[in-house]
């Protein structure tokens, strides 16, 4: 049996439906269960809507987990890729779009043949994205925004970064307006010989 990423994506997708299937068992049959446990154990039945309770807590947040973790898996596609500004100005874009097409094309003919997926890995580009959702409390989101709204951070990252600060600002600007990079948070910027220089710009652009 040959194994790829396309299996391990499949058998990933499996097993969370496999999760689904069981906390909804586990839903339907907290009641009884619990009442179960109450009468064996004697105990008083106000405990019992503690444990009910408690269960449906983590139940939401189970859902809530393994939803986002489906959603991701669906959004695993071959046609997803970053497109950077340098190919724009050199004129490239439209060579540059349409070797993902080819890519794309040469995996769906290789498919069709019956390919194994394991080969089918080898068409994929570098510049092809996976998208990701995370959570982050205010406290890493400070750390964050220090290091990758800095302009020595990947572009991509940056951009994002930079996009969801202000998204934030526009929530919660009394502490988000002291959020930014390490240059703008604390006067001094921690790249030594490899620091941009361009400190007073970015103080005015994150003081806005």
């Amino acid at each position: 049996m040959n194994w790829s990423k396309n299996s391990s994506i499949e058998l990933s997708r499996i097993c969370v439906v496999l999760f689904m299937i069981l906390l909804a068992a586990l839903d339907i049959g907290c009641y009884w269960a619990v009442q179960w446990f109450v009468e064996i154990r004697l105990m008083y039945w106000q405990y019992g809507v503690l444990m009910m309770v408690t269960v449906y807590l983590c139940s939401g947040f189970g859902w809530v987990l393994l939803v986002r973790l489906w959603q991701l898996l669906q959004n695993i596609r071959y046609d997803r890729y970053v497109l950077p500004q340098s190919v724009r100005d050199k004129g490239m874009e439209a060579r540059y779009r349409s070797a993902f097409e080819l890519a794309g094309q040469a995996a769906a003919q290789l498919r069709d043949r019956g390919a194994d997926e394991s080969a089918l890995c080898y068409l994929m580009l570098s510049g092809q994205t996976v998208p990701v959702l995370t959570t982050m409390n205010a406290g890493e989101l400070y750390v964050f925004f220090r290091l990758r709204c800095c302009t020595r951070a990947q572009w991509e990252i940056r951009d994002a970064a930079c996009q969801a600060l202000a998204a934030l600002r526009e929530v919660s600007p009394e502490l988000f307006r002291l959020y930014g990079p390490t240059c703008f948070c604390t006067g001094k910027c921690p790249e030594g010989k490899m620091t941009c220089g361009r400190q007073a710009e970015m103080k005015r652009k994150f003081s806005e």
